[in-house]
């Protein structure tokens, strides 16, 4: 199984960069990796293996090809979860899903947010929402929910799981659970608008988050003012600084 079985969560960011641009230094170590200026090498035949090592990641356009064979998988996944007979290879199938999309949308997530060039962003965060709609959809599949449901209330089935198997089954039972699969057809479409909704203002607000302030230095701590660029009685709040090494 792999490490992270929780299939259906996928939240979908969008682009944190803005067209606003001060003289603020708020790079992560990784994001400064990317926007460095690579080096000029001698060997001009050298092979681009593509982002990560990912071919098909050798130019933005990629991302929709990778984006397509995971949904064409998904959808042979789906069939498979939804035919076969309760027991291990339902659970499989389960986290096979899982694996699949998070394999892209987990990749797609971080490059649409650290990469330099606008359009290997652009193209990652439609990835990202491409493939998180098709999560919502699978969040409130009714049938796919029928098919792990039909193996843990089968006690002879269940028997069978390992018990770390049972487990995985029981996580992506929840997730099933907290997403509206319970509801009627009419309340589990207003539940999973009112979660994209979430989710929208979610990154309206890492947006903000971001976007460089001024605020004036009266209104902060002097011994904090020394952790940021100053410009005359105010001081430049960049982002979150969430990776500083520093506490203050």
């Amino acid at each position: 199984m792999s490490a992270s079985p929780r299939l259906f969560h996928l939240v979908k960011y969008r682009n944190l960069w803005t067209h606003v641009r001060r003289k603020v230094t708020t790079w992560s170590p990784v994001g400064a990796a990317f926007n460095a200026k690579p080096l000029r090498r001698l060997d001009l035949f050298e092979k681009n293996v593509g982002l990560f090592g990912v071919p098909e990641l050798s130019c933005p356009e990629g991302f929709q090809a990778a984006t397509q064979t995971a949904l064409k998988n998904t959808e042979l996944l789906l069939h498979r979860a939804c035919s076969c007979s309760p027991g291990v290879e339902t659970v499989e199938c389960f986290d096979q899903l899982s694996d699949g999309l998070c394999k892209v949308a987990d990749l797609a997530d971080f490059i649409k947010v650290a990469h330099p060039d606008p359009a290997y962003r652009d193209a990652a965060e439609k990835t990202c929402i491409e493939i998180g709609t098709v999560v919502e959809k699978l969040n409130t599949n009714v049938e796919l929910c029928k098919s792990l449901k039909n193996l843990l209330v089968n006690p002879n089935v269940a028997a069978e799981l390992d018990p770390d198997t049972k487990r995985v089954a029981e996580l992506f039972m929840f997730d099933f659970e907290i997403s509206g699969i319970h509801l009627d057809d009419k309340l589990r479409k207003q539940a999973v608008a009112l979660h994209v909704k979430l989710l929208d203002l979610n990154n309206e607000f890492l947006i903000g988050s971001h976007v460089p302030n001024r605020i004036a230095k009266s209104a902060i701590p002097e011994h904090l003012q020394v952790h940021f660029a100053s410009e005359g009685s105010f001081i430049q709040i960049g982002g979150l600084h969430a990776d500083s090494p520093d506490d203050l």
